[in-house]
């Protein structure tokens, strides 16, 4: 009587086509995980960009400048009324510009719901990556958390991490970007 040997030709391509298999459906499984749950974007960075700002009733358009964490130049473009005021926060500090008068101030001196303030709160908040939730929808990416003004949401582009929009429903404030590079 012939004794049957376990690991035929056979058998072995059988048992190697299992693994590969296997292997295979993780890294499927894996790879629709993290588009569900990606990785916090990289805000961390000075960056340069035009923002359409939306606050009540009020709209306007911007030029926003980012340094570093909490240093930041606002220029706004319109309306009329705002066109040429500039806003530059640094260290606590807010040096309010225009055409040639100027004036230097604490930030906490500002109204807790000052448009640049929550826009550069959000931002910056989401930079530090602490107590964040980061989810993805559609081909965007998500980040929401909260700052002294209330609930942000900030839309991300995955690709390049790329800031593409900002809201804080809780004071009515939405503001979109354009020409956004980072330095």
């Amino acid at each position: 009587m012939k004794k049957a040997t376990f690991f035929t030709l056979s058998t072995l391509r059988k048992f190697t086509l299992s693994i590969i298999l296997i292997v295979l459906s993780l890294l499927i499984l894996t790879s629709c995980k993290s588009k569900e749950n990606p990785p916090p974007p990289d805000l961390n960075r000075g960056f340069t960009c035009n923002a359409d700002i939306t606050y009540g009733d009020l709209s306007a358009t911007a030029e926003i400048a980012r340094t570093g964490a909490g240093v930041w130049d606002l220029k706004f473009t319109s309306p009329t009324n705002l066109k040429d005021i500039s806003l530059s926060y640094s260290e606590g500090d807010v040096k309010v510009s225009y055409k040639g008068f100027s004036f230097s101030m604490p930030e906490s001196s500002l109204p807790i719901k000052a448009i640049g303030s929550s826009i550069i709160g959000a931002i910056d908040n989401a930079a530090t990556q602490n107590g964040i939730e980061v989810k993805g929808s559609g081909d965007d990416v998500v980040v929401s958390g909260k700052t002294d003004v209330g609930n942000y949401i900030l839309t991300i582009d995955p690709q390049d991490d790329t800031v593409i929009s900002v809201a804080i429903p809780d004071i009515d404030l939405s503001v979109s970007f354009d020409s956004f590079v980072f330095n």
